[in-house]
């Protein structure tokens, strides 16, 4: 079975509709994302194609043939699908070179996450957390 991934932010429909299909976008990002790539007219030789599929390439070569793409960071999106996966707070935080902080602000904006929840989603009762305090426990 594949991985439903979540829509795109609004910012990323227009790239996924280029790709093809998300899983194809976020293969872009995650092999170039934050930077400019060369899309050259004949594909075997280049940097894309070490990265990612002939497919996709084809797809990108149509608008952006012998020229160069800026492929966004997507970090939202991305935090989203790792989320989805079960990833830890900090697992992502690591993969995207980001702090917690700005994961659990991430899903706040997204609504996806209380800032308190653990990777199964459960938040800790106050009883968990008055008992971090207790210097008998």
């Amino acid at each position: 079975m594949t991985e439903q991934l979540p829509p795109p932010t609004p910012d990323l429909k227009g790239l996924c509709d280029l790709c093809g299909s998300r899983e194809a976008a976020l293969a872009l990002i995650e092999a170039h994302g934050g930077t400019a790539v060369y899309v050259p007219h004949k594909s075997e030789s280049s940097a894309l194609a070490e990265t990612i599929d002939g497919e996709l390439i084809a797809r990108l070569q149509k608008r952006y043939a012998g020229d160069w793409m800026r492929v966004p960071l997507a970090l939202a999106w991305r935090i989203q699908i790792y989320r989805g996966r079960d990833m830890t707070i900090r697992d992502i935080a690591r993969r995207l070179t980001m702090t917690e902080n700005g994961v659990y602000k991430s899903l706040r904006l997204a609504g996806l996450s209380n800032s308190l929840s653990d990777a199964s989603g459960n938040k800790p009762t106050a009883g968990q957390q008055l008992d971090l305090l207790d210097p008998t426990g």
